[in-house]
């Protein structure tokens, strides 16, 4: 249950129901219930996928990272698999954009070559 003081205006949220309702019935000039905590929920943004492309610090490794805020994927295979790739994030399929799959495809193309030339 969520819970105001009346003379400061502060919101107290989650209160155990059993110590909110005393309170409220011991002092009703004290202290209000809120009527619906629905509305903090509904209006709350919703979250978004953002797509990020990192280098792998123990490995050196390219990757593509895909975020909501809370969950945290990543991919490491090649790009053209990663053109089909779905990150599931948010309830939903998620693909990564266009540009961040050049980027990649350039990066892992650039770490191959210097590859390349360490071995010659």
């Amino acid at each position: 249950m969520d819970v105001t003081i009346t003379s400061t205006g502060k919101t107290f949220y989650r209160i155990d129901d059993g110590v909110a309702a005393m309170l409220c019935e011991a002092f009703p000039e004290a202290f209000q219930r809120l009527k619906a905590t629905e509305d903090r929920v509904v209006n709350a943004p919703a979250p978004t996928v953002k797509f990020g492309l990192k280098q792998m610090p123990s490995s050196g490794e390219w990757v593509v990272q895909a975020t909501d805020g809370r969950t945290m994927l990543y991919f490491s295979g090649s790009s053209k698999a990663l053109a089909t790739h779905d990150f599931w994030l948010c309830g939903k399929a998620n693909r990564a954009p266009a540009e961040l799959i050049e980027a990649y495809r350039d990066a892992r193309k650039r770490d191959y070559a210097v590859l390349k030339e360490g071995e010659a």
